[in-house]
């Protein structure tokens, strides 16, 4: 957790489609549905942003801390499918390893 901690502090949110993604926020808080319908992309995470946003302020703060949240809740299904098919150690082996992957921090 130490490492994500750093990572967000050093972390560019406006990265690959996080600007397009804010974009179609924008739009949705705008009540301008159609168009942000429009793109090409899962409206669920727009959705979630334009959400949050009225609440903390900025796009990329709600869209770091929705995605936080979903990378604390995949743990869930990880562990539990570690514990299923390998067992207690392995279960807390796969917690460790998505913790300090690259790709998930």
């Amino acid at each position: 957790m130490v490492l994500r901690g750093i990572a967000w502090f050093c972390f560019d949110p406006v990265t690959f489609d996080s600007a397009i993604y804010f974009e179609i926020a924008s739009l949705i808080r705008g009540g301008r549905w159609a168009e942000a319908l429009a793109y090409d992309y899962p409206p669920l995470y727009p959705l979630l942003i334009a959400g949050l946003q009225s609440v903390v302020g900025r796009a990329d703060t709600a869209g770091l801390l929705i995605a936080a949240v979903a990378d604390l809740a995949i743990l869930v299904p990880i562990v539990a499918i570690a514990r299923v098919t390998a067992g207690e150690d392995a279960a807390w082996g796969a917690a460790f390893l998505w913790v300090v992957h690259l790709s998930a921090i």
